[in-house]
């Protein structure tokens, strides 16, 4: 048999295209490599699965050509993925700007997703990882991976149209393993190295061990390769080697590049974003000339910042925690102040890709067609989010540009297909 469509993935965007495009009377064929549908969107916000965000820009996503994910965003408004939510039994609720599902739980996602898809004719082929992609006379072959006896890789199906909805790299032992963007490659296409994103990072600092567990509001300045600086403000957690939290993931994507490419990636962490160097300044001298009683320089510290920030502060400048605030004279008072406010990290890797949320890479943008996200160079080939090179930060942008660009192809194929008929 031949398909009109075989959708490879059975995530958010491979899932979002198989129930639409078999309610529209198509033939579909979804093939996915585990035994279950939506494993890693199970995952997705420690299963709170964040939809999409209140502000939708593209100053929220990294891409190479800006119009690219501005033709989405336009095309695709958060109402318009609403309204399609609703058709499938999908409420939402807006948490502070967050979009979420009513109940705030992924399953009820995978639910609404997977229940149209079993109780229609659409053919579902599991547990089969696809390793190949041919086309020729206008089908695509879909193969998939040979024993060690076989001399060819055995064919899974025949499809006039295909869509890449593999997803990328990040949580492989979900059966996100960047097979989908190798499949790119042998095709031909241009494609960029997936490399982790939202991912927490691993620092050189001697004394980082000391701040494991510690969590706070902070302020980071990157300087990229252009000298430009690149801020941001929000929760940092620190690991046992590293540094973690929201508003790390958010840069994590520019220093994992930055990185690959040889670069010298530092970041600076200003501990104290509420209060500028001069009032710090200010708070210090009065704490280290308090004449009530006899302080020490942890003591002194007390209230201000938190006891592990103390104590690696403290030790990164070779200061005793018990050394007298009267031996703390003012070179030592800037020396605080500024390892407070501009506190050097330098990053020497990431995590790997079981720790990211998302990948940075995939297939580039200038291969596809932006209204329909049809690869140029092969007729009636699609593909969708994680496989295409942008990104978004925290916040649901990630998961919102799988289904927007799963709907943009849905629609493509659509055109095409009442197009195809009629001729």
């Amino acid at each position: 048999m031949i398909y009109d469509i075989c959708i490879v993935g059975a995530g958010a965007s491979g899932l979002f295209a198989a129930q639409y495009l078999a309610d529209r009377g198509m033939s579909v064929v979804l093939v996915e490599g585990n035994d279950v549908f939506g494993k890693k969107l199970r995952l997705t916000g420690n299963g709170r699965c964040n939809l999409t965000n209140e502000k939708m820009e593209s100053s929220c996503f990294y891409c190479k050509d800006d119009s690219f994910i501005s033709s989405v965003i336009s095309t695709v408004p958060n109402e318009r993925l609403f309204s399609e939510f609703k058709n499938i039994l999908l409420d939402t609720v807006n948490i502070d700007g967050y979009y979420y599902p009513a109940d705030v739980s992924s399953q009820s996602v995978i639910n609404a997703l997977s229940i149209p898809i079993t109780k229609s004719d659409l053919t579902i082929i599991n547990k089969t990882k696809v390793r190949e992609v041919q086309k020729n006379d206008g089908i695509f072959t879909i193969l998939g991976d040979k024993n060690s006896k076989a001399s060819e890789r055995p064919v899974i199906c025949l499809s006039r149209k295909l869509i890449l909805s593999c997803g990328g790299a990040s949580y492989p032992k979900t059966g996100s393993d960047g097979s989908g963007i190798k499949i790119l490659e042998k095709l031909g296409l241009k494609v960029a190295r997936p490399l982790p994103a939202l991912v927490p990072l691993i620092c050189n600092n001697r004394n980082i061990s000391m701040l494991k567990g510690l969590r706070h509001i902070g302020r980071i300045a990157l300087w990229d390769n252009k000298n430009n600086v690149i801020t941001e403000t929000g929760e940092i957690q620190y690991t046992e080697d590293g540094l973690s939290g929201i508003a790390i993931f958010q840069i994590s994507r520019i220093i994992v590049r930055m990185i690959d490419r040889g670069e010298k990636a530092e970041l600076f962490i200003d501990h104290l974003p509420n209060m500028d160097y001069d009032e710090l300044a200010d708070n210090l001298k009065r704490r280290f000339s308090c004449k009530k009683y006899s302080l020490s320089v942890q003591e002194a510290l007390n209230s201000l910042i938190p006891d592990k920030l103390i104590n690696y502060v403290l030790a990164e400048l070779s200061i005793s925690s018990d050394t007298d605030t009267n031996k703390i004279d003012n070179s030592l008072q800037i020396r605080i102040s500024d390892k407070l406010k501009k506190d050097r990290f330098e990053i020497v890797e990431s995590k790997k890709f079981d720790k990211a949320q998302t990948i940075s890479g995939g297939i580039d943008v200038s291969e596809l067609e932006f209204g329909t996200m049809e690869v140029k160079k092969i007729s009636g080939l699609y593909t969708t989010g994680e496989m295409i090179d942008c990104d978004g930060i925290c916040g649901g942008y990630n998961l919102y540009f799988a289904f927007s660009t799963s709907l943009i192809a849905c629609e493509g194929i659509i055109k095409n297909y009442v197009t195809d008929k009629s001729n």
